[in-house]
C-alpha cells in the first residue's frame, strides 16, 4: 500500500473542483467532478463526464452533518415506498439510488474543500456546503475504487485496493 501521504497527493488532484453529477453502470458507481464535457461512450454515442471521475466498486454515502442523503446501499431498494421488495429487480426497476440522485444537486453546491484519506483504501472527500462523501471498502480483497480522467489517454487511473494503491 502507498503512504497516506501518497494516497491524499494523487485524490488532492480533486480539491477545487465541483462534484456535479452521479452515474452508475450496474452497481458500479461513478462521480463526475471538474469541468463537464463530452466523450465517446464506449458502445457509441456521447456521454457527459467530468475532468476526473471516481468509480466505486465498494460501499459510498453522503451525508450532511449526521443524517445519509444517499448511499450505495440506496440501490437496492425500490423508488417507491409503497413498492414491495420481495420481487424487486434493481437491475431493470426504478431504484431508491435513482429517485435520490434526480433531487440531490437540487439546492446545494458540492465544491471539494479537502480529501482524506487512509490506509483501509477508504477516502473522505469534504465539500465547502458541509458534505462528505465517504467511500468505505467493505471486503478484503479486489479494486474498491479508482480515480481517472474519462476520456483521456495518457493519465493513469489511481486504483485502489486493499492490498494497495497504485497509478497503472
Amino acid at each position: 500500500m502507498e503512504s497516506q501521504e501518497e494516497m491524499e497527493k494523487a485524490v488532492g488532484v480533486l480539491v477545487g473542483n465541483s462534484f456535479w453529477k452521479i452515474n452508475r453502470t450496474g452497481d458500479i458507481f461513478s462521480f463526475q467532478f471538474g469541468e463537464r464535457r463530452s466523450t465517446q461512450k464506449f458502445r457509441g454515442g456521447m456521454a457527459e463526464v467530468g475532468s476526473f471521475a471516481i468509480n466505486v466498486q465498494c460501499p459510498w454515502r453522503i451525508i450532511e452533518e449526521n443524517k445519509v442523503l444517499i448511499g450505495s446501499g440506496d440501490l437496492y431498494y425500490p423508488a417507491s415506498p409503497s413498492q414491495s421488495t420481495i420481487e424487486f429487480d434493481w437491475q431493470t426497476e426504478p431504484t431508491r439510488f435513482d429517485s435520490l440522485t434526480e433531487n440531490l444537486f437540487q439546492g446545494r453546491q458540492f465544491d471539494i474543500s479537502g480529501v482524506e484519506s487512509h490506509l483501509d483504501a477508504s477516502v473522505r472527500i469534504r465539500f465547502k456546503n458541509k458534505c462528505d462523501l465517504e467511500i468505505f471498502p467493505d471486503s478484503s480483497e479486489g479494486e474498491q475504487w479508482r480515480l481517472l480522467r474519462p476520456g483521456e489517454t495518457g493519465f493513469k487511473h489511481f486504483v485502489v485496493s486493499n492490498q494497495n494503491a497504485r497509478f497503472e
